[in-house]
């Protein structure tokens, strides 16, 4: 049985129609009819949440392993402010997340009632899309319904994907759920019909290019991508991809780098001109190497070509020449098809930086324990067809020094690059892809996304490996916070919590390790455990000092192997 509101019928109809499935429900009162609604509709997996921050950032880690749209649903007033950190996340890195908020009715806007704001255009900057239901009194009016609900839900995969928010205002009674079906609602379907083709004055550039280099960004695993990659390195193209773009499959091969942010480590002065690119296309999202960015807009490319399904023209490096509407495998294969007369020393020149860098990460001393030399020991024990979630700050840019296993899908939040919302998201990853999830998570980001864990069932194939160094670790390696005498306490966010008390009383399986004696013995069922076995939650103990250390000693050992 359903709730009786007509547009919640119509919507749940819709969202089956259009093929979403997974719905993250937050509690409350005022969103009771879609709750009830959802909960009992057998085409819709419901999970039960608290936290609407939390539960937004869950729908947008399933919405990342399942690579199309999820919902989330909340109750009336600030709930629906909660949602807009992981909301912004999901514009700024392109996924589909559905946001569903119950309302009060728009006659009680404003005038004092409990629990009532302005919701539309609460996200505004940060959806593609947002409509605010009508409650239907009549055809006409169910008419509109339906209309602006297809037209919401279209926009979640229009020309990429992106965020969508629908506002449903509900008034009293709320609690009448005698509907026995859902309706036969009309569906809106889209068609899109274009192919892609190289215009001349591209097909010109590229052939003109004798330093060409691919960079591809933040992207989600099986795009397709590698085997136009592949060929465009066969005939002298460099490609630059960090752990993020999911390109496992071609990591290692020649003409690939995933260490460029060790090669740029060396002063920019002292790097060749052989080494810059003259033609630069970016396909994908984020880049975390600062480096990168810094040199190519000290040296930029003759020409920039940014591609992106919606024609987005970001000037990264402040050189942008084109912006490209297309999908990334669509221009790469339209690169690929066409001659290529790079000069081979460009690419040679990287590959012999790139190899060395690779020899000494490869044969890094782990001493002292420190944050880079978990994860070090970490990523060499982590089993292959795994998925990693990575925390921002540290834990992303450490794991970028390593080589991962085999078939390991890679998820992190950079569309902001913010802290929240980290852990959660790794939760509605584990839970939608079946796949052993291993968090990798720094001690700030583990405590302020604690709620993360505050649901009815931790997923079982959850591994977390906290890296509790008492402290933003990040503010002891750049440079700058030091001189303040307030770094620890104001702005590296001091702490001496440790998470053990926590992981009992949520009745995970919790180890702690101070030593490589420990993580190894700790790192054994961590990382074998089958995934059914239940969530597991490993402490690795560092300090601040000795993990800046440790970072400082991997980037002047990249200097000593280039310049050697």
């Amino acid at each position: 049985m359903y709730s009786v509101k007509a547009h919640v019928l119509e919507l749940t109809a819709l969202l089956c129609a259009h093929g979403i499935e997974d719905v993250v429900v937050c509690a409350g009162s005022r969103s009771a009819p879609l709750a009830h609604t959802f909960a009992s509709c057998p085409r819709l997996r419901c999970t039960a949440m608290v936290d609407e921050r939390s539960a937004a950032f869950t729908a947008l880690g399933m919405c990342a392993a399942l690579k199309r749209p999820c919902a989330v649903c909340c109750t009336s007033g600030s709930a629906l402010l909660d949602m807009a950190p992981a909301v912004a996340e999901a514009y700024y890195q392109r996924l589909p997340l559905l946001v569903i908020s119950a309302d009060r009715p728009e006659a009680w806007i404003g005038q004092m009632d409990g629990q009532t704001m302005v919701q539309p255009g609460a996200f505004q900057n940060f959806v593609r899309r947002q409509v605010s239901l009508p409650e239907p009194r009549d055809a006409e009016s169910l008419w509109h319904v339906n209309r602006l609900v297809n037209e919401a839900l279209l926009e979640l995969r229009h020309a990429g994907s992106g965020p969508v928010h629908i506002n449903v205002p509900l008034a009293e009674p709320l609690y009448d759920f005698s509907a026995e079906s859902l309706p036969e609602a009309r569906v809106i379907r889209r068609e899109q019909s274009r192919k892609f083709e190289l215009s001349p004055g591209m097909r010109e550039e590229w052939q003109s290019a004798r330093r060409p280099l691919i960079i591809v960004g933040q992207e989600l695993a099986d795009l397709g991508l590698e085997a136009p990659l592949k060929a465009l390195m066969a005939k002298g193209c460099m490609v630059f991809a960090e752990h993020l773009a999911n390109l496992g499959a071609i990591e290692g091969e020649q003409g690939f780098s995933g260490l460029f942010d060790l090669v740029l480590a060396s002063p920019a002065e002292s790097l060749p001109e052989a080494l810059r690119p003259d033609f630069v296309a970016t396909v994908g999202g984020h880049i975390v190497s600062k480096r990168l960015k810094q040199y190519l807009r000290a040296h930029p490319p003759a020409v920039h070509w940014h591609v992106s399904p919606d024609g987005a023209c970001p000037d990264l490096f402040q050189c942008l020449t084109r912006a490209v509407e297309a999908w990334g495998r669509e221009l790469l294969e339209g690169l690929a098809a066409e001659p290529c007369h790079a000069d081979p020393a460009f690419a040679e020149a990287w590959i012999a930086r790139n190899g060395r860098v690779a020899a000494m990460a490869r044969d890094f001393d782990p001493e002292p324990f420190a944050d880079a030399t978990v994860m070090q020991c970490f990523l060499a024990s982590m089993p292959e067809g795994s998925a990693l979630a990575l925390g921002n700050s540290s834990p992303v840019r450490n794991a970028q020094y390593f080589p991962l296993p085999k078939d390991v899908e890679v998820s992190c939040n950079r569309g902001i690059n913010g802290i929240d919302g980290s852990l959660s998201a790794a939760c509605g990853y584990a839970q939608a892809s079946g796949r052993p999830t291993f968090c990798c998570i720094g001690d700030l980001s583990f405590f302020y996304d604690q709620n993360a864990l505050w649901r009815r069932e931790i997923p079982a194939n959850l591994r977390i490996l906290l890296f509790n160094n008492g402290g933003g670790g990040i503010f002891h390696f750049i440079p700058g916070p030091e001189k303040s005498e307030h770094r620890d306490a104001f702005i590296a966010g001091a702490s001496a919590l440790s998470a053990e008390h926590l992981a009992k009383a949520l009745g995970m399986a919790y180890r702690r390790a101070g030593s490589f004696e420990e993580l190894r013995a700790a790192l054994l069922p961590f990382c074998t455990a089958k995934p059914s076995s239940g969530p597991m939650l490993l402490e690795a103990t560092t300090s601040l000092e000795a993990s800046a250390q440790a970072s400082r000693r991997m980037l002047a050992e990249a200097v000593k192997s280039i310049s050697g």
